[in-house]
């Protein structure tokens, strides 16, 4: 099961690129791993989760039309 949620901002002046965010969050309680220490977080994404953010990014940039200027975020959260 996936949850993907996608938003964007008004305009931002000054800027020549379209800032697009992908965040892959794999949750560790959905695949059974639950964090022993006194601090329950997620911490730092995996490599995998890197390469899938990167997997997700590549394909849907080109899709935005050419002068998209507002700010973009995709979270994929599994």
């Amino acid at each position: 099961v996936a949850l993907v949620t996608v938003t964007m901002s008004d305009p931002r002046e000054g800027i020549d690129f379209f800032p697009l965010t992908v965040d892959f969050e794999e949750r560790h309680y959905a695949i059974g791993q639950i964090p022993g220490s006194f601090f329950r977080r997620e911490g730092r994404p995996s490599t995998d989760a890197i390469l899938t953010d990167r997997l997700i990014d590549r394909p849907i940039r080109p899709l935005f039309p050419k002068g998209v200027k507002n700010e973009g975020q995709v979270i994929v959260t599994t």
